[in-house]
């Protein structure tokens, strides 16, 4: 290990790179940070979505979604199962686009059709990025997260929002 004090601790830490102490939560499961994370894919409805686009938060990249009609939604699905154990939000990113803002209903699903999840509206503010955090109590609790879903909450549809960082934490 050598060195002083600091240097062992250097030492200690460069060998646990990636380790959690006991107690401490699970690092962040990434969903969306300039591209859609393995094992997630697009299962929109009514919707144009654009996973590269440049009008971003950070990074390179954001989601660009077009509401083509009332109740549309982006919807990411995981391949398998998410895991919720030891997570207690979904955070990220909304740019309400141009126009008035947006009113938009963020759920889980737990199974590929059904087991949808009570959602939490939450507004996308015109021509401004908003930090949401949706604690995983508001949606239900749900154990296991198999899509993801931002749904337009409008009959009608709306024009563009974007949507940046998306992760479960």
């Amino acid at each position: 290990w050598g060195g002083d004090a600091f240097g062992a601790w250097t030492d200690f830490q460069n060998v646990f790179v990636g380790w959690n102490p006991p107690g401490s939560p699970p690092p962040p499961v990434n969903i969306y940070i300039d591209s859609l994370a393995a094992d997630w894919a697009n299962w929109s409805w009514s919707s144009t979505v654009t996973f590269n686009e440049t009008v971003i938060k950070r990074g390179t990249a954001s989601i660009k979604v077009i509401a083509n009609a009332g109740w549309s939604a982006l919807s990411l699905r995981k391949g398998t199962g998410l895991s919720t154990s030891g997570y207690s939000k979904i955070t990220f990113w909304v740019h309400g686009g141009s126009g008035s803002n947006k009113s938009i209903r963020v759920y889980a699903s737990t199974l590929d059709s059904r087991g949808d999840t009570p959602g939490k509206i939450i507004t996308a503010t015109a021509n401004t990025w908003t930090a949401i955090t949706v604690n995983l109590s508001e949606i239900g609790n749900p154990s296991v997260i198999k899509r993801l879903n931002f749904q337009n909450n409008s009959a009608t549809s709306q024009p563009a929002v974007y949507f940046d960082d998306i992760k479960l934490e």
